[in-house]
């Protein structure tokens, strides 16, 4: 663990250009501002009076066919006067402008002459910060691998390292001690898994580690050993339903043919005796209750049948 016993990768001296720095005295002076504003409409209310008053014969126009014509005169002539306004209005802005407009340039001038050494700066501060980052790394990755041991194949170093770890403000000793915390979580947690002898132990293993997250693995060694469960119970319903199927086609076999008898033998009895005969005789369509009764009175009269 001594990659984070040491010195701080963030600690390391920045470069001697960056510590050179001198407090800037500098200041923009400028001229007395005359806030006033400059140009006046002379006859504004003069003007005002005099357009509001032509202008009433417009409110509530109504344009005919008669006077359409008229209409377009009348619309062409208030537009040439908007556009003769606006123009004196932007000739008179380009001419309060321009003092502004120098003042602006010459400004602009001195931020982008201050901006270069700026970006200079900028581009040497990053890259000092990348460089800690890395430094600030390869530590945290020296410090995982002294400890990761056996659980090296199954934890990258990604999956334990805090997410702020780059931040300046989470010191070097901070992330290692991070680090430390969550392995000893995982190994604790992954023998409490292999304690539990469950023929579902790799299943565990693999729920647990895509969030280290226990009761997510106990939740599926409970699902597997259920669904296991309602598997066997499905196997024995089959069984038992196969055995039953069997045996009551053996029983309508039985009941369908009766016991099997030597013809021959009978024929042969008959030839002893006049008074026995062999009838052989076709039932059809015969119920269980009928094949019973006939199977019975053969057995209680002795006499021997066999199929047609």
């Amino acid at each position: 663990m001594g990659a984070c016993g040491g010195q701080d990768a963030a600690s390391a001296k920045a470069p001697a250009n960056l510590r050179k720095g001198r407090a800037y005295a500098m200041e923009l002076i400028t001229s007395a501002v005359d806030l006033q504003f400059p140009v006046n409409i002379v006859n504004f209310e003069q003007l005002k009076a005099e357009l509001t008053e032509r202008l009433k014969h417009y409110q509530g126009l109504v344009v005919t066919e008669d006077a359409i014509k008229d209409a377009k005169k009348d619309r062409a002539a208030l537009n040439k006067l908007v556009a003769a306004i606006e123009d004196k209005r932007k000739s008179v802005k380009k001419e309060v402008m321009a003092p502004y407009d120098s003042f602006e340039k010459k400004v602009k001038e001195l931020v982008a002459l201050i901006q270069d050494p700026i970006n200079l700066i900028d581009g040497q501060v990053k890259e000092f910060e990348e460089i800690q980052k890395r430094e600030k790394h390869s530590a945290i990755s020296a410090h995982y691998n002294d400890g990761v041991g056996d659980l090296s194949e199954l934890i990258a170093l990604e999956r334990v390292i805090p997410e702020k770890w780059a931040n300046a403000g989470m010191a070097l000793k901070d992330v290692c001690e991070d680090v430390d915390a969550k392995l000893l979580k995982i190994r604790n947690d992954l023998k409490i898994i292999r304690a539990t002898n469950t023929q579902y132990e790799q299943a565990m293993i693999d729920v647990y580690l895509r969030a280290f997250d226990m009761s997510a693995a106990l939740a599926e060694n409970a699902r597997l050993e259920e669904q296991q469960k309602a598997l066997k119970r499905q196997k024995e319903q089959d069984a038992a339903q196969r055995k039953e199927q069997g045996a009551a086609q053996k029983n309508t076999a039985e009941d369908r043919e009766g016991p099997s008898v030597d013809t021959a033998g009978q024929e042969e009895t008959a030839a002893f005796d006049p008074d026995i005969r062999t009838i052989r005789v076709v039932f059809y369509d015969t119920t269980p209750d009928f094949r019973e009764a006939m199977k019975q009175l053969t057995i209680k009269h002795g006499i021997r049948y066999g199929s047609a």
